[in-house]
Order: structure tokens, then sequence, then C-alpha cells
């Protein structure tokens, strides 16, 4: 969408559906990578259980990409309060109704295992949707906070696209500010909020600064120039996470982001002749809400499955759920009632 013209509603889509689609299975391999505990966990000098630096880098970009890409498909134009609630009911529908089936399944499962439940931790944990509030001992379901943080990226990306240019720079100014100088005052911030609503407000700015960038075709389709900035926003990103150099971090917190994205969507062209990546990308969604069960079930059966140091283990429990994850996501979408039930289109 063109800024210049605070008339215009809707924005065109900047990528292709095998496009994105190929985008996503990478992306989801490297969310599996970050999720494994042989690979991402290691005992500091002081003895203190950790992470490994280049985790810390990891996280800076992965599950961004994501939330990106509703700024990348743009949005068809929506004229008045029906219109906007209308959509708001499909994408919530789509992530919640999932987000509640993951997030029961998941109370039962550590409650399984450890006897242990805290009703007034699940309550508030469900209607914060925050990754910290759903991550204790009641539940250990984390990983939802992904969908409720969607609904309000996609929120805004609706308002975006078919408001007015003052309000369209009243946008990009609260995300920028929540994002980047406030990033410290609005991390607390972020674990009160209901529905993940500052959560999903973090996440605007690189999904804006990519949708800025790919207005300019030529800057957008240049792999070598996206693939060095991004190399170097990383070795950064190290510099500060190794030696404690703020200089840099709250401006490479976002800007790796962004460039992580712009550099892949440049590869976009190579990315879709991969059919791992496209069958991956499919079922991404899927995976996501099943790689984690199945990493805590190979955790315990395979032996040395919990020795952290163990590289090689680390590996193959990779190998082995992605692979399961994306049989057992191919198989249950096949089913009817679970694509109805659980995973609804809205």
């Amino acid at each position: 969408m063109d800024l210049n013209n605070k008339k215009e509603k809707g924005a065109p889509s900047f990528i292709g559906r095998d496009e994105s689609t190929a985008i996503k299975g990478l992306v989801m391999i490297l969310i599996l990578i970050g999720h494994c505990h042989l690979l991402a966990d290691c005992y500091g000098a002081n003895g203190q259980l950790t992470h490994y630096t280049y985790w810390k880098i990891l996280y800076s970009f992965h599950v961004s990409a994501f939330l990106t890409l509703p700024f990348v498909y743009g949005c068809k134009p929506l004229s008045g309060t029906q219109d906007f609630l209308s959509k708001l009911k499909t994408d919530a529908i789509r992530m919640y109704v999932p987000y509640i089936w993951f997030f029961f399944f998941s109370m039962a499962a550590n409650w399984a295992m450890t006897h242990h439940a805290n009703i007034g931790d699940a309550v508030t944990a469900f209607f914060l949707g925050a990754n910290q509030k759903l991550w204790n001992n009641s539940i250990n379901a984390q990983f939802l906070w992904f969908m409720p943080t969607m609904v309000v990226v996609l929120f805004f990306r609706n308002i975006f696209f078919n408001c007015s240019r003052t309000i369209q720079i009243a946008i990009i100014l609260l995300a920028f500010f929540t994002a980047v100088p406030f990033e410290t005052f609005t991390h607390d911030i972020r674990r009160w909020t209901p529905l993940a609503i500052m959560n999903g407000v973090f996440f605007l700015w690189p999904a804006i600064l990519v949708r800025l960038f790919m207005q300019k075709k030529a800057l957008a389709n240049q792999p070598i120039f996206w693939t060095l900035t991004f190399a170097v926003l990383v070795a950064f990103a190290f510099i500060d996470l190794t030696q404690g150099n703020v200089i840099f971090h709250y401006i490479r917190r976002t800007l790796i982001a962004a460039s992580f994205f712009m550099m892949i969507y440049s590869y976009r062209k190579w990315l879709v002749k991969s059919k791992l990546l496209m069958l991956i990308g499919k079922y991404s969604f899927q995976i996501y809400l099943i790689h984690l069960f199945v990493y805590g079930l190979l955790a315990k059966v395979m032996p040395h499955g919990q020795q952290l140091g163990r590289i090689d283990i680390g590996i193959i429990q990779l190998i082995l759920t992605l692979i399961i994850s994306t049989v057992i996501s191919f198989a249950i979408m096949k089913i009817p009632l679970v694509r109805k039930y659980i995973f609804p289109r809205g």
C-alpha cells in the first residue's frame, strides 16, 4: 500500500501461495531447531543452565517471520465496522479454536505426568495468552502464545491497510516505540495485557519494515544485499550477546528479523523448488502444535535423550521429530472432523 495515498483501501500481496508455503517450511525447520533441548541448552561457565548464543540469535527472527507474513500478504479492502468485525471473527476462530484444544490438552498431559494443577494460574494464562504466563508448572503450554499474538497482528494489519494515513503513522509509531526504545518497559507490560495484545504490537514493527522494503521492488529482490545485511546484523548480535555490548541491542532485535525475512523472500523462487519445504510448509501450523509433544516423548524413550552436550542425539531427535510431526499432521488433516472442529477455516 502506498502510504502517500490515504484514500486507498486494501493492499496487494507481494508473495504467491507456493512461495509463502516454502518460506513457512524453512521457518518451521528453524523453529524445530530452536526447540530441541539438546541443540539449544548447555551449561555455562558458572555451571548454570543457559542457552547457546546461536539459539538466542535464532529467536530474534524465526517466529517473527510467521508474524510478518500477514503484512506481506496484504489485505482485501474492508469498509465499515461490519467488515472489520467479520474479518476479526474469522481470524479469531482460525487461531483460538486450536488454541483452546491444545491449551487443555497440554494441561491434561502435564497433569498426567506431574499430578499438579493450579486452576487460577491456568485461567490467568488462558486469557493473557502471553508466553511467560503460559509457561508454568500447571500448564507447560508456552508455545501457544503464537496464536493469540497472530490474531492481534492480523487485526492491526486489517486496520493498517484500510485506514487514513494519519492512523497508519500512529500504528507505525506505536509499533516502533513498543519494539525499540521502550522494549524493556513494554516487556513486562506484555506479560499482563489480555489476549496478548501488546505481544502482537511488539511484532508489528519488523512486519511494517518488511512491507515498506517490498514496495521498492528493486530493493526487495536483492538476495546478495539482504544476505550480507543479515550476516552483518548477526555478527553485531553475537557481539552484543557475548560481550554485553548494548549499542546495537534494540536496533538488531527488529532489523535482524526484517532482514532475515527479506533474505529468504529474495530466495523464494529457489525455495519453492524444494518438495520438502513445500510439504513442511503446507502443514506448518499443525507441525508447530504437535512437535513439542513428539520432542518430549523422544527425550524420554531415547538413550541419552536428555543429556546435555549430546549434539548427535539432538540432531537425531530433530530429524525424527520433523518426520513424525509431519506424518501425524498429514494424517490428521485427512480427517474431516479434525479439519472442521480443531482447525476450522473460520
